[in-house]
């Protein structure tokens, strides 16, 4: 991310910051671990910064060519799968870009990328399958300018535009939906005849909701919950198991990625799957 990590990428423009992402893809590599790097283009509030926010439209594409190559260039064939661009597809735009420069943004990042490396292979993520913030209107926070689409259209209309990509990702988080409305939902993206990877898979250990909340509810038993019962860790289990055991038996699904590791470092508030060495999760 450009900002909002442990150590953000590029919070002053060209001044990127690669020793603590390298000292940790060595550390990867080195136990044989396969390594995706990720996002090389993402416009959600929480990773956009200032400067770039202020760009015109022609400088940002320059800017994004640059960036695709400069990262690619340093990385080289250690990293053999890029995330392109994340979640272009009307949710988060805090760069407030209409439908046909969300396309050919998305067409130029991936045809920069390919370029640059051809050796690697490219995924473009996509996240809010049931696509709640259309009805709502909304870009995250802001109210949204122009006509929203679903991740599904928003994949339909890049593979019409020819861009050139290898694998569609899909985030499958719990979102208050039972497997059965997530796989009809899934199995959408087998038409274009693309490798599917599930990207992120979440859900808590703990509390009422999946909700990214820093706050302490206290007595969770008088608050209702979104599934079976409150979230606790073999819940947690039933979730990934469900999941995991679908997408390993469909030959077009070639991964999936539980998105939290260790707690409390992850994204989902005790979303990671082990706890912490002084036991926290």
């Amino acid at each position: 991310y450009l900002k909002g990590d442990f150590v953000d990428f590029e919070a002053q423009e060209k001044k990127k910051q690669f020793a603590e992402r390298d000292e940790l893809l060595g550390k990867l590599l080195g136990k044989n671990i396969t390594v995706e790097g990720r996002p090389l283009f993402w416009i959600h509030k929480w990773v956009t910064p200032d400067w770039l926010r202020k760009k015109e439209y022609s400088d940002l594409l320059l800017y994004l060519e640059d960036h695709i190559r400069s990262v690619l260039r340093h990385y080289g064939d250690r990293i053999g799968i890029w995330e392109v661009v994340n979640e272009m597809h009307d949710w988060a735009n805090e760069l407030q870009l209409n439908p046909d420069q969300m396309v050919e943004i998305t067409k130029l990042a991936c045809t920069v990328a390919r370029d640059e490396n051809p050796n690697i292979r490219t995924l473009i993520n996509n996240c809010c399958p049931f696509a709640e913030y259309v009805q709502k209107g909304k870009w995250h926070e802001i109210k949204a300018k122009y006509p929203q689409r679903t991740p599904h259209q928003f994949t339909r209309e890049i593979i019409d535009a020819r861009v050139d990509f290898d694998i569609i990702g899909a985030q499958m988080y719990f979102t208050r939906r039972p497997l059965a409305d997530n796989i009809r939902v899934l199995e959408r993206y087998a038409q274009f005849g693309k490798k599917v990877q599930l990207a992120e898979v979440g859900s808590p250990s703990s509390g009422i909701t999946q909700e990214f909340i820093d706050e302490d509810k206290g007595d969770f038993s008088i608050h209702p919950y979104e599934w079976r019962r409150h979230w606790d860790e073999e819940l947690q289990g039933d979730w990934l198991e469900y999941i995991f055991t679908y997408a390993y038996s469909q030959p077009w699904i070639e991964a999936a990625n539980w998105y939290d590791f260790v707690d409390p470092y992850g994204f989902l508030k005790t979303g990671g799957l082990l706890r912490s060495p002084k036991g926290e999760k």
